[in-house]
């Protein structure tokens, strides 16, 4: 009959061996860069014309014919009216 206890084997631990380095040296791969697109040009802007003194003149008088601003007192009034009417309305 045989044994039932196997014998074992002694095992042996292996070694790491170290691996050599190549001494060469591998080229790095060159990225592709990308392309700069390119800016849209501004568009150009349109070169009013000089007004001419005529006009200028023109406009000048047309300005001055404008209403002038109501003053602070005026202005007061107005609004006083304006809060009466409202409470007689309501």
């Amino acid at each position: 009959m045989k044994s039932k206890t196997k014998e074992k084997k002694s095992k042996t631990r292996k070694r790491k061996t170290k691996k050599k380095k190549n001494k060469t040296k591998k080229k790095k791969r060159k990225t592709k860069k990308k392309k700069r697109k390119t800016k849209k040009k501004k568009a150009k802007q349109i070169k009013r014309k000089p007004i001419k003194r005529k006009q200028r003149r023109k406009q000048n008088e047309k300005g001055n014919k404008t209403k002038k601003s109501k003053t602070k007192k005026t202005r007061k009034k107005k609004t006083k009216e304006k809060r009466i009417k409202r409470k007689q309305m309501n």
